[in-house]
């Protein structure tokens, strides 16, 4: 495929259904200055998933000097609604505690799930040094170089190894689950113009009780929306 290059050795890349789990992610709205948080396998609303199971979700916008500031939501059908503070905002980022779970998708392990969702807004490249640091624990960062992207996995503030990536390429009907390296980095790099989903996990063992329920892990995911345009086009 022209939009994959494998770069660093082998990466272990492999087609993954649609069908996979669902996800909070933050995507920019065609009509400007709003963003809508869908939990979904894809960047769309998935219309059958109720929206409030994200309803513990926290937003927040990046200003120019890397201040958090909180931004508020509403509820809509499918998805929950924000107006952004014009053009201020590169970054959002939100926290989403979706509580305790158990079904196949946890392998029937009982877990706390917590999700942090981003999007970066206009410039990917001007946004690359733009984190949300120590708002979140675990992130996705965009690395732009030669006309491609790729990304990376942090963990307070630090690379993830061997972090277990997922991403939705624009125009392709399935996604890609992808193992990056010891420094956190996805050994493929993308030059395939428009929208990315992105996602990481991290799998942190710890035993504990969340509102009468006993959990053995607690599992975080991080999730990234941008819009990627090849330099030179």
């Amino acid at each position: 495929m022209r939009f994959l290059t494998i770069v660093f050795g082998l990466a272990m890349a492999t087609s993954v259904s649609a069908a996979y789990a669902h996800f909070p992610y933050v995507v920019p709205k065609a009509e400007g200055a709003k963003v809508e948080v869908v939990f979904s396998d894809s960047l769309e609303a998935d219309k059958k998933v109720p929206i409030d199971r994200i309803s513990k979700t926290t937003l927040f916008w990046v200003n120019a000097t890397g201040k958090p500031i909180p931004l508020d939501w509403t509820k809509g059908e499918h998805s929950l609604l924000a107006d952004l503070p014009g053009r201020e905002a590169q970054v959002i980022g939100g926290v989403s505690d979706y509580g305790f779970h158990q079904s196949k998708h946890t392998q029937n392990k009982p877990v706390w799930l917590k999700y942090y969702p981003k999007a970066i807004l206009g410039s990917v490249s001007a946004s690359e040094t733009a984190r949300l640091g120590d708002k979140v624990p675990l992130e996705i960062l965009p690395v732009v170089s030669g006309g491609f992207i790729t990304f990376q996995a942090r963990l307070k503030g630090k690379p993830l190894a061997d972090a277990e990536f997922g991403v939705l390429v624009p125009g392709e009907p399935a996604g890609q689950k992808i193992t990056a390296d010891e420094k956190g980095l996805l050994a493929v790099r993308f030059d395939k113009p428009g929208r990315y989903g992105v996602r990481v996990a991290y799998f942190e063992p710890s035993v504990g009780e969340l509102d009468g329920h006993k959990y053995e892990e607690i599992r975080h995911y991080a999730t990234l929306v941008l819009d990627f345009v090849p330099s030179g086009r």
